[in-house]
């Protein structure tokens, strides 16, 4: 939608709060690096729901544009597997 700063302020719209979001850092922002951190500390909660594997360990890659956590996993027969799970914070909608 293109309008003007004057339309803008007619229809009862403030440009600073269009222009601007609470959230100023994104990739990877603070609760993405905070929920990253905590998932990966549930390993061993998350494992008591795992009934035909175990989790050996968990890889996070926090620093990624958006945080990335590999959980690596091996079943009852000893063969491995991972599960990655991507971090993403949508962004506000304010």
């Amino acid at each position: 939608m293109h309008c003007s700063f004057w339309q803008w302020i007619y229809l009862g719209l403030r440009i600073d709060k269009i222009l601007t979001m609470k959230t100023e850092h994104y990739n990877p922002s603070q609760l993405e690096v905070e929920f990253s951190y905590a998932l990966a500390e549930l390993q061993k909660e998350l494992g008591k729901f795992l009934t035909h594997n175990t989790i050996s360990k968990v890889e996070n890659k926090v620093h990624e544009d958006n945080p990335v956590l590999l959980f690596h996993l091996v079943d009852k027969d000893g063969d491995p597997h991972e599960v990655v799970i991507q971090v993403i914070q949508r962004v506000d909608k304010f």
